[in-house]
């Protein structure tokens, strides 16, 4: 698949729709529309705003736009964190894989160069910094009342009012995908899209529970990469990972482990179901689950 075109012509109906929501400010109603119909709205789009790209990277995601305009196929890579980029922009929709390279799909290559002509680089670190806050937040609790939100987000120095956070969950493209605000029992909650399973972690969340308090640094590393890679046992467990296994299947086990551990489960048979009962995986995932995240406790 070489343009966007081919990528709506081959992919679901809902999956399509899903990327034509964070792009369309006001989108057709599912019933109404078909999928030639969204990509051509998410064409004019860019052509008309094509910030709307920049909006949907963070830094190093537009690095490797850049180089992609500069090299028109990078080399796919193996790292778990370089995957971890490159999934971002092709689950946007912004690069394709074929014969293991990456590449621009051909029909927005021009929108992504017009919108890198627009680049601001320090106007869009300051929006990639607070984006990364707090989607990193709400990984690491996965869901907390609105106000005790806002106040975390004034401990790392990000003074925004209520409301602004709330315009900005909607304005901003990042946030819209990884985060959202919930009403439950009369009372605003900030969750996780990435890790939809506020309900339950209310459910199972303890009377005890206490806000385990992360660096900032910590913070943006999990917001970006799902991972504290300032704790020294996550960065030697990667590297176990990425010695035996490809990063995909990295993404599989990271993903399944926040989520385990968010929730509790971090019993042999969570763990082993995670590690596909191969003995030393599960030995790794054992010894290093408890540096994860725990929603509840």
């Amino acid at each position: 698949m070489k343009t966007l075109k081919d990528v709506a012509n081959k992919v679901s109906k809902e999956g399509f729709y899903e990327y034509y929501k964070i792009i369309i400010k006001s989108p057709k109603s599912y019933a109404k529309i078909t999928k030639m119909q969204m990509y051509q709205e998410v064409i004019e789009a860019f052509k008309e705003d094509p910030e709307i790209i920049l909006n949907l990277c963070n830094a190093e995601e537009i690095n490797i736009l850049q180089s992609l305009l500069e090299k028109p196929r990078i080399q796919k890579k193996y790292g778990y964190i370089e995957y971890t980029l490159f999934f971002d922009l092709f689950v946007n929709y912004l690069v394709g894989l074929e014969n293991k390279e990456y590449f621009i799909y051909e029909d927005i290559y021009n929108y992504v160069k017009m919108a890198l002509n627009l680049y601001n680089k320090k106007e869009h670190d300051l929006t990639d910094f607070y984006s990364t806050v707090i989607i990193g937040l709400t990984h690491i609790y996965n869901v907390l009342e609105l106000d005790l939100f806002i106040e975390l987000l004034h401990n790392y120095n990000i003074k925004i009012t209520k409301e602004t956070f709330i315009t900005s969950l909607h304005d901003n493209r990042r946030l819209y995908e990884c985060v959202d605000i919930v009403k439950l029992n009369k009372k605003s909650y900030v969750i996780s899209k990435d890790y939809p399973y506020f309900e339950e972690v209310l459910e199972k969340r303890l009377p005890s529970f206490s806000l385990k308090k992360y660096t900032l640094e910590e913070t943006l590393s999990i917001g970006k990469y799902h991972l504290n890679l300032f704790n020294p046992n996550i960065l030697n467990f990667i590297n176990y990972l990425e010695m035996h296994m490809e990063p995909m299947y990295i993404f599989q086990v990271i993903n399944d482990m926040v989520a385990c551990r968010g929730l509790g489960f971090t019993d042999e048979q969570s763990l082993r179901q995670i590690s596909d009962n191969i003995n030393d995986l599960y030995q790794e995932i054992s010894k290093n689950i408890a540096d994860f995240p725990c929603w509840i406790a």
